[in-house]
């Protein structure tokens, strides 16, 4: 049996590069089979709700899991990650975590980092909003 996912009326999840909606006025229940990275509305930014360095970071990471040719963001991704060390080098642990996924291609677990990411920058900012 696969993932069983529980979709609210309105709720959105990615698949893939292919985002799945409830388009109905009542909770889906959805199984999905497969290796396709899946996401929840909830856990996936916009370039526009991008709004701080490490959502940034996120952002980019969450691209190369949804990606045909995840390759292709890593000059970006390594741009953002240089820039993120030089103003915050207190992160230099967290991002040697999240560099040695996003090298392994694990940019699943890599999302997760990115998401304790942007948690120590709220911290940082004096709690600004994280994720969700």
């Amino acid at each position: 049996m696969g993932l069983r996912i529980e979709l609210k009326a309105g709720d959105q999840i990615i698949v893939g590069s292919s985002a799945i909606e409830n388009a109905g006025a009542h909770r889906a229940v959805l199984v999905i089979s497969g290796r396709e990275p899946i996401l929840r509305s909830k856990h996936v930014l916009t370039l526009a709700t991008a709004d701080t360095p490490a959502k940034l970071i996120y952002y980019a990471v969450q691209t190369m899991l949804i990606s045909d040719n995840p390759e292709k963001v890593i000059p970006d991704y390594t741009r953002l990650v240089e820039a993120y060390l030089e103003a915050a080098p207190s992160s230099s642990e967290l991002i040697a975590e999240l560099q040695a996924l996003v090298e392994e291609g694990r940019y699943y677990p890599a999302l997760l980092k990115a998401r304790d990411l942007i948690e120590r920058e709220s911290v940082i900012l004096g709690g600004r909003a994280g994720l969700e």
